[in-house]
């Protein structure tokens, strides 16, 4: 069988299929399975972390949404033949390889050929992170390195018509794959960043450390990021953006957000109970957040405590920020900067808060470099007056 007619063979099941679900509720029920639907920018799915929109606005209402929708459940049926949860990948490479390419084929044809709009719309409800894991570079044909195929597709043919949310996305698929993986990851990161400007530029660097999780643009620059060339001409493009009047607020947790109790590491201030949030300081984190547009706020969060491995120390932290905003108490999802291994090391053993106070100040400069075009307000708690620099 050619590859055309296995193509076309697949199209005519994704039809049969679509047929087969009777009308267009049952097409709404499939597009409804492929996201999670919260708030938007709040901490979803693993794969995909960034919130969409409410689900009514997923009804097709239109000839165009509904062709867009179409496209998704023929994305999604390939998805599934790529993805068989009974066949692992290896064997369904051997076993089933023209099927295999074939569904790759087809999403590729469907990213490469659909209008910008209708692009946005399918990045904004599909698991990139997970397509762009299962679609192969096959090594054995050189022809078919479908994965670098769509990422270029994505990162450079087809970067212009991109949305900067859908641009996040892209961002947060790479960073979850690793850079590593692809020699050409760090490239696409600087094409994607060097190819936005201004206002959208800040947005997008907003939406990377709004998503609720570790893969924050601190991570992207100075740990994901290896090569220096590349970093630095990122950095110089940052800098060289117009100056914006808003302001960053980066601020330490304990005895700044909730009290340690007079607990040994954590701080000092034994005038609330151990975990107590001070009153009135999230109300103050607000107001500080001159740029936040009911959604998307600027707060970060200064840590010493280690990044180990993945999120695994992070997580505890996002899930007690998430469990604050949904009662109301902060603004926004806030972003973390946290210590690493080296520096807790030294803290146990010299006993001296010397090389955690030097990791946060590293992480501040860091960040500085990252948002150059705002202004930044720190502030940090003791036992006594609140100092703000």
């Amino acid at each position: 069988m050619s590859r055309s007619h296995a193509a076309l063979s697949l199209q005519n099941y994704d039809e049969r299929t679509e047929a087969s679900d009777g009308n267009r509720s049952g097409a709404s029920s499939t597009i409804t399975s492929l996201t999670n639907h919260t708030d938007s920018f709040e901490l979803i799915s693993r794969s995909s972390r960034l919130s969409k929109k409410s689900v009514s606005s997923y009804s097709a209402t239109t000839p165009e949404t509904d062709h867009y929708n179409k496209l998704l459940i023929r994305i999604n049926n390939a998805l599934l033949i790529i993805d068989d949860v009974l066949v692992p990948s290896t064997i369904q490479r051997m076993v089933r390889r023209q099927r295999v390419l074939n569904c790759e084929k087809l999403i590729l044809n469907i990213m490469g050929g659909v209008a910008g709009s209708g692009l946005n719309y399918i990045l904004a409800r599909v698991k990139l992170a997970l397509i762009i894991y299962k679609i192969k570079d096959h090594q054995r044909c050189p022809t078919e390195h479908n994965r670098t195929s769509l990422i270029e597709l994505l990162a450079v043919k087809r970067l212009g018509v991109l949305n900067t949310v859908s641009r996040v996305h892209l961002l947060h698929a790479l960073q979850a794959l690793r850079l590593s993986a692809n020699k050409r990851g760090e490239f696409w990161v600087r094409n994607i960043f060097l190819k936005s400007r201004g206002e959208k530029l800040a947005r997008l660097k907003t939406l990377m450390d709004s998503k609720g999780d570790y893969y924050c643009m601190n991570k992207l620059i100075y740990e994901d990021i290896r090569n220096e060339v590349v970093r630095e001409d990122i950095l110089k493009h940052f800098k060289s953006q117009p100056s914006l009047q808003r302001r960053k607020v980066l601020s330490d947790v304990d005895d700044t957000l909730t009290c340690s109790g007079n607990h040994w590491p954590a701080g000092i201030d034994n005038r609330y109970s151990r975990k107590t949030i001070y009153p009135g300081v999230c109300s103050f984190y607000r107001e500080l957040d001159n740029a936040f547009d009911g959604e998307t706020g600027n707060l970060v969060f200064l840590s010493a405590r280690p990044h180990l491995y993945k999120d695994w120390a992070e997580s505890h932290s996002f899930e007690k920020f998430k469990k604050m905003k949904a009662k109301g108490l902060m603004h926004c999802t806030p972003s973390l900067l946290a210590g690493d291994v080296k520096s807790g090391t030294e803290f146990i053993q010299k006993r001296t808060y010397e090389p955690l106070a030097l990791k946060k100040y590293r992480n501040f400069a860091d960040y500085v470099n990252i948002f150059p075009e705002y202004r930044k307000c720190h502030f940090r708690c003791k036992k006594g007056p609140l100092y703000i620099g």
